[in-house]
């Protein structure tokens, strides 16, 4: 009787075959350049995995690598993703729907045909969203800043340090010297900033993940809405042509 595996022993074969096989002097390891998707898929389709999840893997694995390009800590950041197939104008408000309008003093979403423009929140950061489908493709672009997260940390530093520095300067005349006086402000701003900091960079990490786990939902959601529009194969349909975190300083 021939022998068989089952689908989680495939998946740790291939993946120890794939790891001998990119070691430095192994058979193929210096020329390894990857397999294509439409590889893949074939590879999946023989072995029976549903094109569909094979196609939800790969944009996880994209989206994956596409966040490692960034930093947890960098405050302003692009976040990009353009998928294959083009959307109509109501096709594109299903990134809303990860991505929420702020409204408010920011204005309501401006929309031009196929091309939508507005604001919204992700944590504490808030981002520039646009949407743009045309020439086969739809693009996905989310810039976020960190001003928000900069104002509820450094402003409030900043009044708790000028007023302590009041309150010292008048203690000064009744009990403290120009030395101490001057070694107390010192040791107070310091503190109050290097945790205005800590806090800062905390709000950053947090809104930058929240970011980036928007844009992973908000890319499968537009992929789904092309499939739909378009009556395209899941394969084409489901698959991200790029995915890229730029870095803004």
């Amino acid at each position: 009787m021939e022998e068989r595996f089952s689908e989680q022993q495939v998946a740790e074969i291939l993946r120890r075959a794939a790891e001998v096989q990119s070691r430095p002097g192994s058979a193929g390891g210096s020329d390894l350049a990857g397999i294509t998707a439409d590889e893949l898929t074939r590879i999946g389709r023989e072995l029976g995995i549903d094109a569909n999840a094979l196609a939800q893997a790969m944009l996880g694995v994209r989206r994956l690598r596409a966040a490692d390009t960034g930093t947890a800590n960098t405050s302003n950041r692009v976040y990009e993703r353009t998928l294959q197939g083009e959307l109509s104008e109501e096709g594109l408000a299903v990134a809303m729907e990860e991505f929420v309008p702020s409204g408010g003093g920011s204005g309501p979403p401006v929309q031009v045909g196929r091309n939508l423009n507005y604001w919204a929140y992700a944590g504490m950061a808030q981002c520039n969203v646009s949407l743009g489908s045309r020439n086969g493709i739809t693009v996905l672009r989310v810039r976020s800043s960190g001003v928000l997260a900069a104002l509820v940390t450094f402003l409030p530093a900043g009044f708790v340090a000028l007023i302590s520095t009041i309150m010292i300067g008048t203690e000064m005349s009744v009990s403290l010297g120009l030395r101490e006086a001057v070694i107390l402000s010192v040791t107070i701003v310091f503190a109050t900033f290097l945790a205005a900091t800590l806090g800062y960079r905390a709000i950053v990490r947090n809104s930058n993940a929240k970011v980036e786990e928007a844009m992973d939902r908000a890319a499968q959601k537009l992929l789904e809405a092309v499939y739909r529009e378009n009556s395209l194969s899941s394969q084409l349909a489901l698959q991200e042509i790029s995915a890229t975190v730029e870095v803004r300083e």
